[in-house]
Formats: C-alpha cells, structure tokens, sequence
C-alpha cells in the first residue's frame, strides 16, 4: 500500500467563458477604441480558490488547474538553418556566387576554322595539348603513395610529350601530302617528265663501216646528241677482246674508243676457227638487255645496221617505247630500217661527232 498515494478528487469544471462581437448597427461607424495593453504581474503569485484554499489551511496541496494547450512558438532562427527550396523571388534577387573551392578553369579557346580549312582541328588539338593541368598536391599522402603519384605524373608528362612529338610528324607528313598533290594537280608530275633514254652500241657493226668510210667516230659526242633533252638511263657498248691475256683491256680496238665516255662496256672473247677467220657475235647479249630495260625506258637507241635486229625493235615498240636506230645508210639493212620508229643516218651527223 502507497501511504504517499493520494485520491485523486475530480476538480470542478472552471467556466468557460466565451465572447461574441456584436456588430454595430447599420450606417453607424463604429466608433476606435484605444486599449492598453495588459500585462501580467511578473512578481505576484496567482490568487487561490476558495477549495485550494481550504487545502492550503489543512496542510494539503492544491490541485493543479487544468491549463490549456498553448500552441507551440516557432523556434528561433539559428545560425544553422536548414536550406529552404529558392522561389523565384529568391532566385531573381540573389546574387550569383561561385563556391570558394572550386577554381576558376580557364575556357577552352575556339577553333578558328573556315569553310574549306584542315587546320583549325589541329590548331585546337595543339592548344588543348599546351594547357597542361597544374600539379595535384600529394603532400598528405604516405611517403610509399607519394613516390607512386611520381612516378605517375612522370609517365603521364612523358605520354604528353610523345603525343605531341607524334601530332607534330603527322602534321608536317599532311603537308607534304598537299604540296605533292598540288604539284602532281599543276602538271609537275609524269606530264614534265623528260623521256627516259638508252643507248646500245653494236661496237664491230659500227667499227667497221667507220673503217671503210675512213671516218674516226667520237663516242662520247654521239652520246651528247642521242640524250639532249632526255634522261639518260644506260649506255652500254657490247666489244669484242683478244683471247691474249697479255693484251692490256683499255689498249685494244674495239675497247678503246668507250673509255672514259660515260659507256658500260660488255666484253666477248673472239672466237678463231679453223680456216683463221675471227667472229665476236653480241646479237643474243644485245636482244636480251634491251628487251629487260625496256620497261624502265621511253625511247631505245639501237647503235646498228644489222637486220637481224629487226625482231627485237617489233617487240620492243609493242610494249610503247619508242626505238630509234642509229647507223650508217651504207650498212644498214632495209628492213631494220623501215620497222624503227626514227633512222638517223651517222653520214648526216658525221661532222658533230668526229
């Protein structure tokens, strides 16, 4: 049993007093009054009922009143206050404002391309490639993670440096590109190209019709007139030689004349037979050389008058290059003659040439 427990005695209900605004009557105005204001005495305790009263004189504690639920006030306004959604008051009227942390990142330059350019894809790549990014600070890591961030932004500036190493080669491969286009569109190509030439000499069928003829032929002046304009390519003399090694090369007679005259000079023993005639015979030699290098020329000069040749000058012009036979009117045979492109008769040009 609680002795502190005491019966709870139902209080008495205190009246409610209400009150109602009588409106004033019809085309009266209401007259303002003033009231002041009340205040509640701050020091005075609250005056006891006539029961609490009786309980206050028996030694007993009043029975608290019934009070009625005040609303409750607005808390004060801290100074950390949650954020409220902006109307668009707020946002009309509030400054703009950058947080503190954020850096200001310069903006990225234009690229200034026209219409018809290639170079504003680079000029932007470029400046992209030169505004490198400030350092990141790695002070407050541990020394193990310090010397890995190192090691990283060396590996990063050095794949930078080889980027633009690389950007720099393509440009300047680009360019070249254009200017080797721009030359082949302006006719600075194959069409401005002069003619490649060779010259092949049957030296014994030329030797010895200057022999008759009395006619001592410089080689070297020959060569003048045939590349005059064109490029030369080859030249190549095809001479016969003594079978006596004891015999000096550039002494004997059908050597001789090719020295030092810008000829490639193809050499063949001689050939005795029984009777003691001599034969050097360079058709197989000739035929094969100019039919290898044909494809590498535009014209053939055929130092010859020998008509076993003719076969070879139709093979020759079938593959578009133009041939050209060179030799004395007296020892060159009709059909060789008329199957070339050109005769040149040495007669013609004698005084040039000796």
């Amino acid at each position: 049993m609680n002795l502190f427990r005491r019966p709870k005695k139902e209080a008495e209900p205190e009246p409610n007093f209400s009150w109602q605004v009588i409106p004033p009557p019809a085309g009266t105005r209401p007259a303002r009054v003033e009231t002041a204001p009340v205040q509640a005495p701050v020091d005075s305790p609250p005056t006891p009922s006539g029961e609490d009263r009786d309980r206050l004189e028996q030694g007993e504690r009043p029975t608290p009143a019934r009070r009625r639920r005040r609303p409750a006030r607005p808390r004060e306004a801290s100074d950390q206050t949650e954020p409220r959604a902006a109307g668009p008051q707020d946002s009309a009227n509030a400054p703009l404002e950058q947080p503190p942390d954020e850096e200001k990142k310069p903006a990225a330059p234009r690229s200034r391309r026209g219409r018809g350019g290639r170079g504003g894809a680079t000029a932007t790549a470029t400046a992209q490639g030169e505004q490198r990014q400030p350092a990141p600070d790695i002070s407050a890591l541990s020394p193990d993670n310090r010397v890995l961030a190192e090691l990283l932004m060396r590996q990063t500036a050095a794949l930078e440096d080889l980027a633009g190493r690389q950007a720099a080669a393509l440009e300047g491969v680009s360019s070249s590109l254009q200017a080797l286009a721009g030359r082949l569109d302006t006719g600075a190509g194959v069409g401005s190209r002069m003619p490649r030439v060779g010259v092949f000499v049957d030296v014994p069928n030329i030797i010895y019709t200057a022999d008759r003829l009395r006619a001592r032929i410089d080689f070297g002046k020959l060569l003048d007139i045939l590349s005059a304009g064109r490029e030369m390519v080859r030249a190549s003399a095809y001479a016969p030689i003594s079978d006596d090694p004891t015999q000096a090369l550039e002494t004997q007679r059908f050597v001789q004349p090719f020295v030092d005259r810008g000829y490639k000079i193809v050499t063949k023993p001689l050939k005795r037979f029984a009777d003691g005639s001599i034969k050097a015979n360079f058709d197989v030699e000739l035929a094969m050389d100019v039919l290898i290098m044909a494809d590498r020329l535009d014209v053939v000069c055929l130092v010859s008058g020998d008509g076993d040749f003719r076969r070879l000058v139709e093979l020759v012009e079938s593959k578009g290059v133009r041939v050209e036979v060179v030799a004395f009117a007296q020892s060159t045979a009709a059909e060789l003659r008329t199957s070339a492109d050109e005769f040149i008769e040495m007669g013609s040009i004698l005084p040039r040439i000796t």
